[in-house]
């Protein structure tokens, strides 16, 4: 009896020094910043699918804010987690750059989005509440052009700018429809 529950005991030591390893626990760290950049991609795709169904209607306006506020939230949520790592290894860098990949294709997606009802928008009056959105997009380039500068090896900066680059094209292109 005495022996079991010593071996009980034991082995819920060893368990708890196995979740507890920074080696576990840098992995565990990583998998939720995938989780968190996966989560940040539906809320931008939520706001793609809400700026999509806009033709003008004041109802319409309600899931467009809900959607941005989503947005924003996942986006920092992300930011936060990733400034919790130094620099990533080069297997994370690359894995979290195929996560980035589908990121930045949803928002160039979404930007595209805003900007084809740029007209319906400034005939209502609304331009300034979806400007908002697209000076919020300034944000997610600013963040992600950090993340690639303190976060990455060096050698993965290129390829993480150049994903980077469509976005911010885009994002012009969206502000200048918009003013």
């Amino acid at each position: 009896m005495l022996f079991s529950m010593f071996s009980q005991s034991l082995t819920l030591c060893f368990i708890a020094l196995v979740f507890s390893s920074p080696v576990l626990g840098d992995a565990n760290k990583f998998n939720a910043l995938c989780s968190k950049t996966t989560d940040l991609r539906a809320r931008i795709d939520d706001a793609r699918t809400a700026i999509d169904g806009f033709d003008g209607g004041m109802t319409q306006v309600i899931p467009i804010a809900r959607s941005l506020y989503g947005l924003e939230v996942a986006r920092r949520a992300m930011m936060d987690h990733a400034n919790q790592f130094d620099t990533l290894e080069e297997d994370e860098a690359s894995q979290f750059m195929e996560h980035g990949q589908g990121l930045h294709d949803s928002a160039h997606k979404a930007l595209e989005s805003a900007s084809s009802k740029a007209e319906i928008v400034k005939s209502l009056g609304f331009h300034p509440l979806v400007g908002g959105m697209v000076h919020g997009f300034a944000s997610y380039v600013g963040d992600f052009q950090q993340l690639a500068k303190n976060k990455f090896p060096k050698d993965n900066n290129t390829m993480f700018d150049s994903m980077l680059e469509r976005v911010s094209t885009q994002f012009s292109r969206t502000k200048a429809a918009f003013q």
